[in-house]
């Protein structure tokens, strides 16, 4: 392995209840479960098209209807400025610039109407859903390098539903019923991802004890570790993906949020969701350690088969292919150096989540470094040394969507294993500034995102930042919050904008966000087509895509990316071989910085 774990026990844990969601019900309170009738029938989703005036829409496979103007979505008015070599792909690239003029004078659809025209459109397709319209807009900000403001408009609408059940919030990827409108009354993208339901039987509620140890497992803490005092939990319903297609019922959840203090900083989880009934399935580890390999096994009780392991550990000492065996895992103890947290994450048929963690005490030596290769895109992430118990599957659907799309990987370095440093000193062969695309899952706060491993320290904080200079275009942060545009510390400009040394797009969150799967794999297909190349969209849509399939619509996603003195843009870059490439822009060629964000 790469690296050393340090520090776990050291670590100040709290828990808190995240805004939304209901309380727990009375004492023999016994909410309701809700069966699935099937997916919408294909002639209404069509019919909901028709109604918006889109034509030639499909709805896909799993059932949802999922539909992205062709031309793009989000697209700004640009002047082009010749062509340029571009030494990645061997191919020429338009170097294209912000047109500002045309900006300013480019106006959004109006909010009211936008709603009205939604809703109308679900009414007559007999879609409409249950739970509160919300619209939101999108929009578009440029400062100069003294954060003037060079431009600022809205882009468009964002119609979208707080869904419910019972008065219960409805979330999750498989409950997204949304439309954004640009500047004409037919919008750009929307989104029809929903189960047809009816009212099923009541279940009984876990104990507030036995939902408290399995909210634990679910966050990656080890059993006996001391969780101080959890607050009130929030009752919610959780739908899993439309591609989850064993899911017969959709099941009350408990929604838990995590604190903690790092290096100084007070670092928001990712939200996670705990199965609150009796029935939902649990899982616990049993280990040993003989002959210098720790043997273990995960015990499932309840849900319903089958069902996908996902194993973590601490030190990063796992592969891939060890990662995903399934409920028997045996792998090397020789390598570990100190405390060792082995976790495992289970996912039932029905897309219901449990988890348990267990520490190991061994004794060793210096730890064994990783060793990469030599390839153009690389992914760090911390999962269960940070209580993020699918930051490893969101890491590697990335990895290998990106390698089956014919991105050679440098790198894949998780838990301890992936270092604060090799965002911060460009001078360590291998790092994220030898590569073009980076994906980074785990934790972060308006200041910066978090590590497991003391190299450096544990933290990197946005003014310790320089991107770019090396080969990195693209840097996505998958985690809560890196890009809201104000905090201690100064404006998204003032924090971020130094980082960009060449840099072209900086991809995350201005809130906290929802512990996913999914993400990564969502991301590397829509930014390289796959398994069509044709159908690759630009990086600043990918991610929008991303968070739209990922998060809920109180979730923001952002990018932030910089300008020429002419307005040279990489507002649209794609992917390297799937389309343009805009230059590097840095130092005397710098003239601002621009920043994009709405709802999910």
């Amino acid at each position: 392995m790469r690296g050393r774990y340090i520090g776990f026990l050291g670590l100040l844990v709290f828990l808190v209840a995240c805004q939304g969601g209901g309380p727990p019900p009375e004492d023999g309170g016994r909410p309701r479960v809700y069966e699935v009738v099937g997916a919408p029938a294909p002639d209404r989703l069509l019919a909901l098209a028709e109604a918006l005036g889109l034509k030639g829409v499909t709805v896909d496979a799993d059932g949802g209807l999922r539909y992205e103007d062709s031309q793009g979505v989000l697209r700004l008015p640009t002047q082009p400025l010749g062509k340029q070599r571009n030494p990645e792909d061997g191919g020429d690239a338009t170097v294209v610039r912000f047109d500002f003029d045309a900006l300013a004078a480019r106006g959004a659809f109006d909010e009211k109407t936008a709603r009205e025209r939604f809703l109308t459109a679900l009414a007559r397709s007999g879609l409409a859903p249950e739970g509160e319209a919300l619209s939101g807009a999108v929009r578009f900000l440029a400062t100069d390098l003294q954060g003037a403001t060079r431009a600022e408009t809205i882009l468009g609408v964002e119609v979208s539903f707080r869904l419910a059940l019972d008065g219960l919030p409805l979330m999750g990827p498989g409950a997204q019923v949304q439309a954004l409108f640009e500047t004409e009354p037919v919008p750009t993208q929307l989104f029809y991802l929903f189960r047809e339901l009816k009212p099923g039987p009541r279940v009984a509620l876990l104990s507030r004890e036995e939902a408290e140890l399995r909210a634990q497992g679910l966050l990656g803490l080890p059993r006996g570790l001391d969780l101080g005092t959890l607050s009130e939990p929030k009752l919610v319903y959780y739908a899993p993906p439309l591609s989850r297609s064993g899911v017969r019922r959709i099941y009350p959840h408990y929604l838990y949020e995590l604190v903690e203090e790092v290096e100084g900083e007070e670092v928001p989880r990712r939200r996670v969701l705990v199965p609150a009934f009796e029935g939902a399935p649990k899982v616990t580890i049993e280990y040993r350690v003989e002959g210098g390999k720790i043997v273990a096994v995960a015990r499932v009780q309840g849900g319903t088969p089958p069902y996908r392991y996902l194993w973590t550990s601490s030190s990063g000492a796992l592969s891939e292919e060890q990662a995903g065996e399934g409920p028997e895992l045996t792998y090397d103890a020789e390598q570990l150096d100190g405390p060792e947290v082995l976790s495992v994450w289970v996912e039932d048929a029905e897309g219901l989540s449990a988890g348990d963690s267990v520490l190991i005490e061994l004794p060793g030596d210096d730890a064994k470094p990783q060793v990469g290769g030599v390839v153009d895109a690389g992914s760090e992430w911390i999962g269960s040394c940070a209580r993020l118990p699918r930051a490893a599957a969101n890491a590697r659907g990335f990895v290998m969507t990106m390698r089956l799309a014919g991105a050679k990987i440098r790198f894949n370095y998780g838990e301890s294993a992936a270092w604060e440093r090799d965002f911060k000193d460009t001078s360590d062969a291998g790092v994220v500034d030898n590569v073009d695309l980076v994906f980074y899952t785990g934790h972060a706060n308006a200041h910066g995102f978090q590590f497991c491993g003391q190299q450096d320290d544990r933290f990197l904080r946005y003014d310790e930042a320089r991107w770019g200079d090396g080969d990195l275009e693209w840097l996505v942060i998958a985690a809560c919050g890196p890009l809201q545009r104000s905090a201690p510390g100064g404006a998204w400009w003032q924090r971020w904008g130094p980082a960009f040394q060449g840099l072209h797009l900086l991809l995350g969150y201005a809130t906290v966000t929802f512990d996913n799967t999914e993400e990564g794999f969502i991301f590397a297909a829509s930014a390289t087509g796959f398994p069509f190349p044709s159908r690759a969209r630009t990086v600043r849509e990918a991610w929008i895509r991303t968070a739209k399939e990922t998060q809920g619509p109180e979730e923001i996603w952002s990018v932030m990316g910089v300008y020429g003195k002419n307005g040279e843009t990489n507002y649209n870059d794609y992917f390297h071989g799937r389309g343009p490439v805009g230059p590097d822009i840095k130092g005397g060629d710098l003239g601002g910085w621009w920043i994009i964000w709405g709802p999910s």
